[in-house]
């Protein structure tokens, strides 16, 4: 018999390991006048079930996953390629597959153009994602003529590598990042992803504040001398809410406490809005809001806002007075004919800005609107006379 096999004469019991895969056993019994011999073959028994039971990652991110049933592996979600931002996610895992009776394993895979599948003889196998998603279904069958299988489904998903946060509202002082929120009123957000990866598979965003009192070195927020954050209180007294979708409410109520907060001294209220993905990257894009109070009216130096002027850029300036109380307000120019005449913006004051007024190359009447940014859609007009 095989090493380790017992045999128990008196009661006939023959005891194989299982360790002993094969071989044979011969048993011989006699009487005073008759022996006979038997042979016993020892052959693999077959398994009872195969199971999908553990995994590994080296990855510090949400991907992959897995998903349990009863300590077996049933269901993986992983990416299409490693990702390259603080998450680290993984287009890689390892699973291992048990027979119960340790026969060999062999792994299939059905859609190859989606997952390379690497086998180890000792049961494990390698999954790599080929850099598309999709869905494949892992087969992991015992080899002993049993047709014991497990299988295991892979989703693979495109992850976010980038939110960009665009606004509907007008930009603060012309730049791209910076808007402006008018007390009272509700700025629209959306986002829209890198396709650094693909388009991401889950699109989901949840949407956050923070608010800050800050000391700006400049007009345009390009540089931060210091910054206080008060989002506590903005969120505790209900200043400031944003919703599921992404639309940001200035409460009026702020507006009592507002000239505590900001002054003339280049300091503002900033509402900076945070999209963050909800696929497990936690990749987060952020738009800046200047809070400001809504105008109620403008007014130029102008007499009946009227000016004339000389043909071929002679220009004139004025002032525009805002009545916000001692706070630089932001403002868009247009022509309703620039060949006639145009205009810009050549300084911000306390209370308003210096409007400068150019005529064209043509003759004629144009139309100057300063127009209010802060949602208000208050304005003033200037009629501009060119002749020659």
């Amino acid at each position: 018999a095989p090493s380790g096999v017992t045999v128990d004469l008196d009661r006939g019991i023959v005891k194989v390991p299982a360790s002993v895969k094969s071989g044979t056993i011969q048993l011989c019994a006699q009487t005073l006048f008759v022996s006979r011999t038997f042979e016993i073959k020892i052959v693999p028994a077959k398994a009872s079930a195969v199971t999908i039971y553990k995994y590994s990652k080296s990855g510090s991110g949400a991907y992959p996953t897995v998903t349990m049933n009863k300590g077996a592996v049933t269901a993986v979600t992983m990416c299409s390629m490693n990702t390259m931002n603080d998450s680290n996610n993984e287009a890689y895992i390892m699973l291992y597959g048990t027979a119960g009776n340790g026969a060999n394993l062999a792994w299939t895979c059905s859609n190859t153009s989606l997952l390379n599948i690497y086998p180890d003889p000792d049961g494990s196998v390698y999954v790599y994602a080929t850099g598309k998603a999709g869905t494949a279904t892992l087969t992991c069958t015992a080899q002993d003529g049993s047709n014991k299988k497990a299988t295991c489904k892979v989703t693979v998903v495109n992850p976010v590598s980038s939110i960009f946060v665009q606004s509907k509202s007008p930009s603060f002082r012309l730049q791209d990042d910076l808007h402006l929120a008018g007390i009272g009123k509700t700025a629209s957000n959306t986002v829209v992803f890198g396709n650094t990866y693909g388009v991401p598979t889950n699109k989901k965003v949840s949407w956050s504040f923070s608010v800050y009192q800050e000391v700006w070195n400049d007009f345009t927020g390009d540089s931060i001398a210091s910054r206080t954050n008060i989002t506590s209180q903005a969120k505790d007294n209900g200043w400031v809410k944003i919703s599921s979708n992404g639309a940001l409410t200035v409460d009026k109520k702020i507006q009592s406490k507002f000239n505590s907060f900001v002054t003339a001294n280049n300091k503002y209220l900033v509402i900076y809005v945070n999209a963050t993905s909800q696929d497990g990257t936690n990749v987060t894009g952020t738009a800046r809001y200047v809070v400001t109070p809504l105008t109620q009216k403008l007014t130029t130096t102008l007499s009946k806002n009227t000016v004339e002027l000389k043909v071929n850029n002679r220009y004139t300036s004025c002032y525009v007075y805002n009545d916000l109380g001692g706070y630089y307000g932001d403002y868009t120019v247009t022509s309703s004919n620039p060949d006639i005449a145009s205009a810009a913006i050549g300084s911000y004051y306390i209370d308003g800005i210096a409007l400068q007024i150019i005529s064209g190359r043509k003759t004629g009447t144009a139309k100057i609107t300063i127009k209010a940014n802060d949602g208000s859609n208050k304005s003033v007009t200037i009629t501009v006379k060119v002749t020659k």
